[in-house]
This record gives structure tokens, C-alpha cells and sequence, in this order.
């Protein structure tokens, strides 16, 4: 927020749940069938080590990003 603020940016978020979280249900039932059928498929990335998380998360705003992104902790 420190760089936000300053430079007087606007931040807006689409809230889905707020409008449509009653037909969540429905929604989940269509979704698994589409993913289950192949009908509707994702990309992911999964990237190995917590130290490499500031690049990851920065390349969310960047056109690196495409997807879901995971970091992988090991223990």
C-alpha cells in the first residue's frame, strides 16, 4: 500500500460472491463435469522454494503470468 497511496491509484475488486454466491452450487456441479469432460482445462505453474516467491509474485503483474501459479515449500 505504500506505493498506492502516493501515486493515488485506484484498487477495485469484483466481489462475485456478493452478486452470484447464491448460485455458487450450481456453478461448481457445471464446472467439475466441464473439467471431468476436458471440456474446460487450466494452466499451472509450479515453482520449487520459498526464496523464489517475490519473483512469482511480481510476475503476477507482469505478462510472465498466465494461470495459477504455486510455490512449492519443501519440509
Amino acid at each position: 500500500m505504500g506505493k498506492v497511496l502516493p501515486k493515488c491509484l485506484t484498487m477495485r475488486a469484483l466481489i462475485v460472491f456478493d452478486d452470484f454466491g447464491h448460485r455458487y452450487p450450481e456453478f461448481a456441479k457445471q464446472m467439475v463435469d466441464r473439467v471431468r469432460d476436458g471440456k474446460f482445462r487450466y494452466r499451472k505453474e509450479t515453482t520449487d522454494g520459498l526464496e523464489r516467491f517475490l519473483a512469482i509474485f511480481f510476475g503476477l503483474f507482469t505478462s510472465k503470468a498466465f494461470g495459477k501459479r504455486v510455490v512449492k515449500l519443501s519440509g
